[in-house]
């Protein structure tokens, strides 16, 4: 249970970040319409759940490999010129993320003393989603790095954490569901 906790962590904080976002939103529609009232706290709490959603959510999609991407001239190149294009491809997308990274840990410290209107919560927690997603998805792109180095993953194939954890894709999941469902018998 622990395992699958850590390897699913970010889908965890950004379906509970989803699920806040959306109770305090339809909170605040029907209020709006019903009672002709409006809390202004739960259009706060959507912004902040939002940040983490989008932030968290975006890394568990690169975990995963599964942000759009061109590689159909990769793929007919020669072996060595796709080693070099995927190391200069990794290699781009580690100084981004890691810049990106450091560069909203800077941001998350100086929020520190801007309060939100409501609330009067510090903005830090808002932009602490940019320093966690980021600061994830850096940790993942050294563990392709990894992959492409040491087991010439240049399509990103192999589970990112094999040997430490597996990442499963959303499909295996599915799969692993139905075969115990109709293990116990609930089958259609």
């Amino acid at each position: 249970m622990l395992k699958r906790i850590c390897v699913n962590i970010e889908e965890i904080i950004a379906g509970i970040a989803l699920c806040i976002m959306s109770v305090a939103t339809v909170f605040n529609v029907f209020c709006r319409l019903f009672l002709s009232k409006s809390y202004p706290w739960a259009e706060e709490i959507s912004y902040f759940c939002f940040a983490w959603l989008i932030f968290v959510g975006a890394s568990a999609v690169y975990k995963r490999y599964q942000h759009s991407s061109i590689d159909i001239l990769v793929r007919v190149f020669p072996v060595k010129l796709k080693v070099v294009v995927t190391m200069f491809s990794m290699v781009v997308q580690i100084v981004c993320i890691g810049a990106a990274a450091y560069l909203s840990l800077v941001y998350s410290i100086n929020a520190w003393t801007r309060k939100t209107p409501i609330m009067n919560i510090p903005y830090t927690f808002e932009a602490l989603a940019m320093t966690v997603g980021f600061g994830l998805m850096f940790i993942h792109a050294i563990f392709f790095c990894i992959n492409v180095v040491r087991y010439q993953d240049y399509f990103h194939t192999r589970p990112i954490y094999k040997g430490i954890f597996t990442v499963e894709t959303v499909e295996d999941m599915v799969l692993e569901e139905r075969g115990q469902t109709e293990e116990r018998g609930e089958g259609r």
